[in-house]
């Protein structure tokens, strides 16, 4: 039996599923760091996302709220791209749900119910070949930014959810500890 096939029996995530869409660290991208709730951040999602169905939401993790769980599971649909693993072990789900002024709603609507409910460990969106959005551990630390996002919009989103943003130059230049 291979490393590979041993590690998947111990549900371990598979290198090939640890590939795909990212912002590289290698080339300058936004960073915004800060606290927010849930609901604000998918309520500033339009000030950053134009237009808006033209984007993916993609969750990784265990919802903590079985309403939540049941909507995600109604509204997900096939990958359009591949999106990295980066919680190795215990695999968890993922999940694509192609964005709308419906979709945002109900999701907020379902926020409002709970208290900062949990969608996932890493929250990122994406159009089909590019990663926008890279939120790993969401609501508890830094959101990256494509370096294509206008500044304008970058600054509009970061100031709707009470975020700092900085321009880093390179994966040398991200401290994320500081």
């Amino acid at each position: 039996m291979s490393l590979e096939s041993f590690l998947r029996r111990l549900g371990v995530a598979p290198s090939s599923e640890r590939q795909g869409l990212s912002i590289s660290r290698e080339v300058q991208h936004w960073k915004l760091d800060g606290e927010t709730s849930l609901v604000n951040f998918l309520r500033a999602l339009p000030k950053l996302l134009d237009p808006l169905d033209q984007f993916v939401l993609f969750l990784e993790g265990e919802p903590n709220v079985e309403d939540l769980e049941h909507w995600i599971r109604n509204n997900q649909t096939s990958p359009i791209d591949q999106i990295p693993r980066s919680v190795i072990w215990p695999r968890c789900k993922v999940s694509h749900i192609p964005l709308s002024d419906r979709v945002l709603q109900e999701l907020v609507d379902l926020a409002l119910q709970f208290e900062d409910p949990a969608l996932g460990y890493h929250l990122h969106l994406y159009q089909p070949g590019r990663m926008v959005l890279e939120w790993y551990d969401a609501l508890g630390s830094p959101i990256v930014l494509d370096p294509q996002v206008p500044s304008s919009a970058a600054h509009r989103f970061t100031d709707a959810i009470g975020f700092t943003i900085e321009k880093q130059p390179s994966e040398q230049g991200c401290d994320d500890d500081a």
